[in-house]
Parts: C-alpha cells; structure tokens; sequence
C-alpha cells in the first residue's frame, strides 16, 4: 500500500511540473543545480529534469533525468524530433 501512494504522490508531482512547464512557468517540485553561461538553468525532479533554456527568449524542457543540455537544446530548437 505504501508503495502505491509514493507511485501515486511521484505522478502528482510530475504532473504539475508538466502543466507549469506547458503554462511556461517554474516548476513547483524541482531543485536548481546548474546554471550556464548564457543564463539557462537545469532543475531537478524526482526521476525527471527540467531546463529554463535561452534559444531566442527563454523556454521550459521537461526530460527524463538522463538527458543533457547538448540534446535538450536540440529539442528546443526543433533540429530533432
């Protein structure tokens, strides 16, 4: 039964970081552990990240915890899909 309600409070979590991330707004569940030189920052969730990314005005990535800038930015930029 516990280990329903972490997966439970875990899916919350995740899902109202995904809606403030969509709405282009700070996550609420995240902690800021990097900051880059051109101002975009990297936050960290309970198995997922999110990057504030500067391309042309600042935007919001969320990512699986494993992804890094290089790719994230490419993303972003929409070189990959």
């Amino acid at each position: 039964m516990i280990f329903i309600g972490i997966i439970f409070l875990f899916f919350i979590m995740l899902v109202v970081d995904l809606d403030h991330v969509n709405n282009n707004e700070k996550p609420t569940f995240v902690i800021q552990t990097r900051t880059y030189e051109d101002g975009s920052t990297k936050y960290v969730g309970l198995f997922y990240t999110v990057y504030h990314i500067k391309v042309d005005d600042f935007m919001w990535e969320l990512a699986p915890w494993f992804a890094d800038m290089k790719t994230i930015r490419l993303i972003a930029n929409n070189d990959i899909e």
